[in-house]
């Protein structure tokens, strides 16, 4: 993400945070920030060749109230703010819906419904990106890039040892397929595919032993040197720790302190339902008691004719059990 960022805000000729902005006003629009791209190339065309003197692209800057003298001082994420702050207070119409298109391309459709919306109401929608957290920061998304190109390298890497092994595999493994071939097609005897496959097989054994006698040491030296990183940063680590953990715990204390009140006023409201619930509880338990009652005798008195039989039948057992 971070290095989608990046990169889109060099095409755009914006600033990161620029560009973080302008992707949230269009996406609140229903657009997508991958126009704006587009639409700083669209206009940074109409701009250049108002420039050389284009009738046609100085008339569609006059359209929206600007001159190429007033826009062609400004940077590219200047322009395009002066453009749609331009455009959003025009009135609606097919003749905002012309301009916009002519101006920024696709973007300038998709900035419609935000340019009803009026320029206040786009500088708060700009400004709602950083409130919200959308805007991520310079380090945070020098980081991001650092860490994709890393990525990058390392499956860059990978493709070349898989590509290597593949190489030293593949006569081995030729030998292996050649001979069965041979055999099934006939061309060979069965002596002469089984040695080919041999042949193959051995080739196989010799690479693999050769590569893991090769690269074990060589992975033993790469966990060293890993184990010894990580021994090097704890100091690092352990002080960076030390140093948060007064602000993590105090942050801990704080919250649940600041807590506290809703806590209690929760269990208070639980409470003040329960209570409020008894008398309800007491009357429907007072209107069901009858009918628990009746049912309780019920099954006594239909169980007193089974235990009656029930004792009955032991008595008997235990009479005819005597000698």
């Amino acid at each position: 993400m971070g290095d989608e960022i990046d990169k889109n805000s060099q095409r755009a000729n914006m600033s990161t945070d620029t560009y973080q902005e302008w992707a949230h006003v269009l996406e609140l629009g229903g657009g997508s920030a991958s126009s704006l791209t587009t639409a700083t190339k669209t206009l940074s065309n109409v701009i250049t060749d108002a420039g050389n003197g284009g009738a046609s692209a100085a008339e569609k800057l006059n359209s929206i109230g600007l001159s190429y003298e007033q826009i062609a001082e400004l940077s590219p994420e200047e322009q395009f703010e002066a453009v749609v702050y331009a455009l959003a207070d025009m009135e609606e119409g097919s003749e905002r819906t012309a301009a916009a298109q002519d101006l920024l391309g696709r973007a300038g459709m998709d900035l419609i419904p935000t340019l009803n919306s009026g320029k206040e109401a786009i500088e708060d929608m700009r400004a709602e990106a950083h409130d919200l957290g959308l805007v991520l920061s310079e380090d945070t998304l020098n980081a991001s890039v650092a860490f994709n190109d890393s990525l990058t390298t390392l499956k860059g890497a990978v493709t070349g040892i898989a590509g290597n092994l593949m190489g030293e595999l593949m006569p081995g493994l030729q030998g292996v397929t050649d001979g069965l071939v041979g055999f099934v097609s006939g061309s060979m005897s069965a002596e002469e595919a089984t040695t080919m496959m041999s042949e193959g097989v051995q080739s196989l054994l010799e690479t693999v032993t050769t590569m893991l006698t090769e690269g074990i040491p060589m992975l033993l030296e790469m966990a060293v040197q890993l184990f010894m990183a990580i021994v090097d940063a704890l100091p690092t680590v352990t002080t960076a720790l030390a140093e948060a953990l007064p602000n993590i715990i105090t942050t801990i204390i704080t919250s649940l302190v600041g807590a506290i009140p809703d806590i209690l006023e929760g269990a208070v409201a639980t409470l003040m339902a329960i209570v409020d619930a008894i008398p309800v509880i007491i009357v429907s338990l007072v209107e069901a008691l009858p009918e628990i009652i009746n049912t309780v005798l019920n099954a006594l008195f239909d169980s007193i004719s089974l235990l009656f039989d029930a004792a009955t039948t032991f008595l008997m057992a235990i009479v005819e059990a005597i000698p």
